[in-house]
C-alpha cells in the first residue's frame, strides 16, 4: 500500500495548513487553526461581522476563504444567523465539484455612538413608532 502526506501553505495566510493524506484512496484533510473557519464536509463554514447599517441598507463585506480575502454582497435586510453562500469557495477535491463557503452573518452594533449617531438613531426609532399616515 502506497502512503504518503503533503503539506501546502497558503501565502496570504500563515495560520492556514491544508494536509493532503494519500491512500489507496484520496483521503482529503483539513487543519484549520483560523478560529473563524470550520470545515463541514467539503463546505467551509465561518461567521462574518457586517455592521447593522450594512445588514439594512445592503452593501458588501470582506470574507476570509481559503483562496484569500473577498467580498460578500450583503441584500438590504438581512438578519443575524442568515447564511450565505460563496458558491465553489469551499474544498476542491482531487475530482468532483468543490464545495461551498458557508457565511452566517453577526449583525455587530457600536458601543461608541457620537452624540449625532445617538441622535439619528432616537430619530429613526420614533419614525419607526408612529404609523404611517395614509
Amino acid at each position: 500500500m502506497r502512503r504518503w502526506l503533503r503539506e501546502f501553505r497558503f501565502p496570504w495566510r500563515s495560520d492556514l495548513d491544508v494536509r493532503r493524506e494519500v491512500d489507496e484512496e484520496v483521503d482529503f484533510h483539513l487543519a484549520l487553526s483560523a478560529e473563524q473557519l470550520e470545515r463541514d464536509g467539503l463546505d467551509i463554514k465561518s461567521r462574518v461581522a457586517v455592521p447593522f447599517w450594512t445588514a439594512a441598507l445592503g452593501g458588501t463585506v470582506e470574507v476570509q476563504t481559503l483562496r484569500g480575502r473577498t467580498r460578500l454582497t450583503i441584500p438590504p435586510g438581512t438578519p443575524s444567523g442568515r447564511v450565505l453562500r460563496l458558491t465553489g469557495a469551499g474544498i476542491a477535491p482531487p475530482n468532483g465539484p468543490s464545495g461551498d463557503h458557508l457565511a452566517e452573518i453577526m449583525i455587530t452594533v457600536p458601543t461608541d455612538l457620537t452624540p449625532r449617531e445617538r441622535e439619528l438613531l432616537k430619530d429613526f426609532e420614533v419614525g419607526r413608532r408612529e404609523p404611517a399616515k395614509s
